[in-house]
């Protein structure tokens, strides 16, 4: 016969692995939490989206009237203009 020794001492080290495991991840979670913060802290960016669309009640996107936006993402640099009716302008 088998004695339970065996079973407990896989199960022990199956528990320690686990154990080992969770830690592991929430150690790395923690890490990553710490370095993002770092990051926006040290190196923050511009923000990547344009400030020039609105609500409208029947399309799904609209541009803003008679606004102006200047757009810099590091490699290019441009500009959206809109007239008095929300259309892009030149």
């Amino acid at each position: 016969m088998h004695s339970p020794q065996p079973r407990r001492a896989k199960a022990h080290r199956r528990r320690r692995l686990l154990i080992k495991l969770v830690l592991l991840a929430v150690v790395c979670l923690v890490c990553f939490l710490i370095l993002e913060v770092g990051v926006r802290l040290v190196a923050p960016q511009a923000a990547s989206w344009l400030s020039v669309y609105r609500a409208h009640p029947q399309l799904p996107m609209a541009l803003e009237l008679n606004e102006h936006a200047v757009v810099d993402t590091g490699e290019t640099h441009w500009e959206v203009f809109t007239d008095e009716h929300g259309r892009r302008r030149g």
